[in-house]
């Protein structure tokens, strides 16, 4: 087993998540990384300390790559600045580093990046999804994602087709843009 499968399948098990047939989804993390490669990870629900060299997807990606070190807790202020959410669940996070397998093409600042305890690879199916497989044996996640006014919305759903996500996300970027979710374009 590879030191990056016993790192998640550490967190996998902190957060309660230990059978091969599991029916809760792996618990779900986003990653804000500036240019200097030094970033914060987010979660909701559960406050496990995630460890190891976790895996990733940037949205703008088309695959997977790794890898992400959480180090300390984000308190105070910096903790309610930027926080993923999610209805009904407290959120968490924690100030770490980018430690890139390879040089991203585009590499002069960082990205928003997501991913799973247990994920093993990720493909971008269009421009707005990407199916993630994962090392356990359990089905693929589809994750959606759209840039509203400020933020991002996040969608995890069982089927690439599905029309009604299994769980939803905001991620306040804390920048005007123009929106390109669907509900949200001018027309």
């Amino acid at each position: 087993m590879t030191k990056l499968a016993a790192a998640a399948l550490a967190l996998l098990g902190a957060l309660g998540l230990t059978s091969c047939t599991r029916s809760t989804p792996a618990q779900f993390y986003l990653v804000d990384i500036n240019s200097d490669h030094q970033g914060q990870l987010h979660t909701t629900g559960a406050a496990a300390q995630p460890g190891g060299k976790l895996p990733l997807v940037f949205f703008d990606d088309v695959a997977g790559t790794c890898c992400f070190v959480p180090g300390a807790p984000v308190k105070g202020d910096d903790a309610a600045a930027r926080a993923l959410t999610r209805e009904g669940e407290e959120s968490h996070a924690w100030n770490g580093r980018y430690q890139p397998a390879k040089k991203r093409k585009d590499d002069e600042w960082g990205g928003i990046a997501f991913g799973f305890a247990t994920m093993q690879a990720a493909r971008r199916i269009d421009a707005r999804t990407h199916e993630v497989t994962f090392g356990d044996g359990a089905p693929p996640v589809y994750v959606r994602s759209c840039t509203t006014g400020e933020g991002m919305r996040i969608e995890l759903l069982h089927g690439a087709k599905d029309a009604k996500p299994y769980a939803d996300y905001y991620y306040s970027l804390g920048i005007d843009m123009e929106p390109d979710c669907p509900d949200m374009q001018a027309e």
